[in-house]
Order: C-alpha cells, then structure tokens, then sequence
C-alpha cells in the first residue's frame, strides 16, 4: 500500500490562491459573460450525458458511493474525504447566503445558452458542485499513501471536469466555478490537516468506526434509488451506482464479521 503521508506540505496550500487569481483576472476584465457563453457554445459541442456524469462528481451522494471502495485499501481517506465534505456543505450554504448573486439563467435569455434539464435561477456563488468535487480530490490526494500520487493528475482532471461542467449544464458563470474551486482546495486541505492529527491506527478496514461509515451508505442507495441528482438522464446511473454500492456493502460486512471471529478466537 506503501508509506503513509502524515503532513499537508506547504506548497499544497499555495494552490488555494491558483484558481482565486484566475478569477481576479476575469473580473477585472469583465469577461464573465462572455467567457460563460463562450464556453457553454463549445462544451455543448458533447454529449449532455458526458456533462451531467462528470456533474454527479460533485455531488457528495455519487462521490461517497464511487470512493467508499477505497475503504478496503485506505480507510482514512474516507474520513479525510466525509470531514472535508462536512466543511465544503457549511462554508457552501454561508458564502451562497453571504454573496447571494443571480446565475447565468437569471439574467441572460435561456433561448442564447445551452440549458440542461431545469434553469435554476439563484444562489450562484460559489459552485457547491466544484466545491465538494476539489474538495473531496484534495482530501484523497493529500490523505492518501505516497504511492498513489501517480493518480494525483487523474483526480484533478476529475475535478476540473466537475467543475467545468457547470458551465456546460447551464448552471454557473465561470467566477463561480473559480471561486468554488478556491474554497474547495481549502476545505480538503483543511480535513486532511484535521485528520492528520488523529493516529493512523484510528482508521482501519474491519473497525468498529468505519463499520459505521459503511453502515451509512445505506441511506446513500436509498438516495440514488429514490431521488433524482441534479438531472433525470443520470438516474440509469443512479441505478447503477446503487447495485454497486449494495454489492460492496455485502462483501464488507461478511469479511467484517469474519474478521470479527477471527478476533474472538484469538481472545
């Protein structure tokens, strides 16, 4: 599984400010829009199903439901991923009520833009979507064990994607994507610190804490079942995410209590 990090290094925090100073540049210049629209023509270029999937990577049920796996290789980099996502709903819901500012669709003619399913209308700074996808990317780079930086560049990619594709659905002014990037970069840093400072020993596989962890995803396949995530062509997904969730809950609670009469044998 190779070493362990135990530390954010210093140069990580520096990317916080990346995305930040991107959106200085837009806004001085006043190209928002132009960027918005510009992007949206282009990205609609795609498959609507290739933007509204790599969306669902910002949303904390399908991101919970796709990493839980990694609990079998990993654990603490679930609880590194489910502490930043708690930060990212708290600063999300704050900054959204604190800045208050309209999205693309309630301001410019929906008939100039590509639209995906409903135009939402209000609450468009920052993007919680790019929030919760670096956020959550962050946690599991920087939680993760040293050997799998090499997978560093695909996470990033994904999350970039996330973002990227709230511009594409229609939802959000690339300020607000830049801006939910920024945040999110904090809050996943902010998590992984966090959990640094507990013992590694605390997050193992066949615990009684990550039982509980894995427990919960029992709501998470009763959301993907019943509701729908943001668009109605992903619900065939949904589906899909719930079968595989359901299959990994099985085989871990049958090795858990396997492992768990391994344990009282030993006693």
């Amino acid at each position: 599984m190779g070493s362990a990090r135990e530390s954010v290094p210093i140069y990580a925090w520096c990317l916080v400010f990346i995305p930040f100073l991107i959106w200085v540049v837009i806004d001085q210049n006043d190209l928002n829009t132009r960027l918005f629209l510009s992007l949206n023509k282009h990205f609609s270029n795609l498959p609507d199903l290739f933007w509204t999937t790599l969306s669902l990577f910002g949303n904390g049920w399908f991101c919970f439901a796709v990493l839980l796996p990694v609990v079998f290789f990993a654990p603490r980099v679930i609880f590194a991923a489910l502490l930043s996502g708690i930060f990212t709903g708290i600063l999300s819901s704050i900054s959204k009520s604190y800045f208050d500012t309209p999205r693309p669709a309630g301001v410019i003619d929906h008939s100039s833009f590509h639209i995906i399913d409903s135009p939402l209308l209000h609450s468009a700074m920052p993007s919680g979507h790019t929030m919760t996808a670096f956020a959550i990317a962050f946690a599991v780079i920087f939680s993760a064990p040293k050997s799998t930086l090499k997978y560093s560049l695909f996470v990033c990619i994904i999350a970039i994607g996330a973002g990227l594709s709230r511009i594409a659905v229609g939802a959000h002014w690339p300020s607000d994507v830049l801006i939910g990037a920024s945040f999110g970069i904090f809050c996943g840093l902010v998590g992984t610190v966090l959990i640094f400072k507990i013992p590694a020993s605390t997050f193992k596989t066949y615990s009684i804490l990550t039982a509980v962890v894995v427990l919960i995803s029992l709501v998470n396949i009763y959301i993907l079942i019943q509701e729908k995530l943001d668009f109605s062509i992903n619900q065939p997904l949904q589906f899909i995410t719930a079968l595989f969730l359901s299959i990994h809950f099985v085989i871990y609670f049958s090795l858990f209590i396997k492992h768990q009469r391994s344990l009282k044998n030993h006693v």
